[in-house]
């Protein structure tokens, strides 16, 4: 690891330390005390305050994004609908009570 990895692991632990001070300051039954729209608001200013420089990926993770970019553009990746996702999910999870079930008969009277 490079000197700028050390300097970012070295920078994200700091911020790690700093959020956990504060988190240890504000109690948890505070947090779940605010109306949900507090709690939303609170959470979205968490997430505006990560900025895209910080958030950095691998020469790897780059590559495959651009790969994976380039089967989309191209039409050879294939997708599934949150419909069909959800219908596989229900045939699985049928199919495995089914087979869990038929594991635990009992053949014939008590």
């Amino acid at each position: 690891m490079g000197t700028g990895g050390v300097l970012y692991l070295r920078s994200n632990l700091f911020k790690f330390f700093n959020i956990l001070a504060i988190i240890i300051m504000v109690q948890l039954a505070d947090i779940l005390g605010l109306s949900v729209a507090e709690r939303i608001a609170m959470a979205e200013a968490i997430w505006d305050s990560i900025k895209k420089e910080e958030v950095s990926l691998s020469a790897a993770q780059l590559e495959e994004l651009d790969h994976r970019m380039s089967l989309h553009d191209s039409g050879e990746m294939p997708f599934v609908s949150w419909n069909e996702v959800k219908a596989e999910l229900r045939i699985r999870k049928q199919y495995q009570r089914a087979t869990c079930c038929a594991s635990f008969r009992i053949w014939g009277p008590i």
